[in-house]
Order: C-alpha cells, then structure tokens, then sequence
C-alpha cells in the first residue's frame, strides 16, 4: 500500500511541475513577444531636405496581415507654444516590411519649429485606413530630433536591409520514358518497355 500511495504523489508532483514549468515558459514567450516581437518604426534619413520625413515600419506581416497606408505625427507640447501639432501623410498600401520617404511640406516645419519641442511628447501612428489597424510609437522630442540627425540609413538602404528573401520551391519529378535505354555494344533499335 505504501509503494501505490509513493509512486501517486511521485506522479502527482511531477504533473504540477510539468504544468508549472509549461505555464512559465508560456509567459516568458509571451513577454519576449511583447518586448522584442511587436512593430518596430525606424526614423530614417531623407532626401527631400527639410519638408521630408522617411521612417521605416517592420512587423510580422503574417500574424497581422494588414495593408498600411497612412502616417501621423502628432506633437504634444503642454509647456510650449503650439500645444498640439498633427502632421498626416498618405502613401501607397504596404503589406510587407517597408520604407517611405514623404514630403510633409509646411507643416513639417511648423511642427519642428515648436517652442518647447525638447520636452514634448511625439507620437508616431503608422494606420491601415482600410482595416483601422494603427500601431503608435512615443518619444520624447529631444529623442526624435536626435534619431533625425543620426540616421543613417535612407529608404532604399533599410528596403535593401530587410528585404525578404523568399527560398524557390523545390519540385521533385520522376522521370519516366517509354523507350529502353542503349545496349552498350549492341546495334539494335530502341524497344517499348512498360512502366
């Protein structure tokens, strides 16, 4: 009776563990995801001087599929003056890993120009105007005029960087004839042969 009742809670201890331990590494997938896997929006160099903007956007398309088509640049500035500045810009729908280098015009200006910047809060929302799927990214001001300045890669660069590389299917076909192959030595015509 002793050697039923040990080898039960010799089981029943090793299903809790077995449990715990899946149960853990369910939340450490789940965080490194949250941490490391969600969208990323990358500042970019521009070329179209000082009216331009270029970012680049990078997500897993395959678990969000979703064609993006819309930026927005909103400054929140309580302490300067303006206190809220939104500069949107549409493009043409993406639905892989890409860059865009937009010219914002005027309001670009306005908005780089605002007294306080340093210190306000900027938001990038990157939006799917068909689906209503947006992904938001904040950053101080003086974190953003610093990305500007240093970037270093351009649009065609991070496309070049991230480009995916998509592997040729590789079919496998047997090979079949109806006609027997040569006799070495032997001078005689081809025969049918069956399959």
């Amino acid at each position: 009776m002793n050697v039923v009742m040990i080898s039960m809670a010799v089981a029943v201890l090793l299903a809790i563990v077995l449990v715990a331990s899946l149960g853990g590494l369910s939340l450490l997938s789940g965080t490194m995801e949250f941490f490391f896997g969600g969208p990323k929006i990358e500042l970019l160099k521009t070329t179209l001087g000082e009216t331009g903007l270029a970012f680049g956007f990078k997500w897993n398309d395959e678990k969000e599929p979703a064609k993006y088509d819309q930026v927005k640049v909103r400054l929140f500035n309580p302490f300067g003056e303006p206190t809220q500045v939104e500069v949107s810009k549409q493009f043409p729908p993406q639905g892989k890993t890409f860059a865009v280098d937009l010219d914002f015009g005027v309001g670009l200006q306005t908005f780089l120009k605002a007294n306080g910047f340093e210190t306000a809060l900027i938001q990038i929302e990157v939006s799917s105007t068909k689906t209503g799927i947006c992904h938001q990214q904040d950053i101080k001001g003086k974190a953003f005029l610093k990305k500007l300045k240093t970037a270093q890669l351009t649009k065609s660069e991070f496309e070049e960087k991230y480009q995916e590389v998509k592997k040729k299917p590789f079919y496998f076909q047997n090979k079949k004839s109806f006609i027997a192959d040569p006799v070495k030595g032997a001078d005689k015509k081809p025969k049918m042969r069956s399959v």
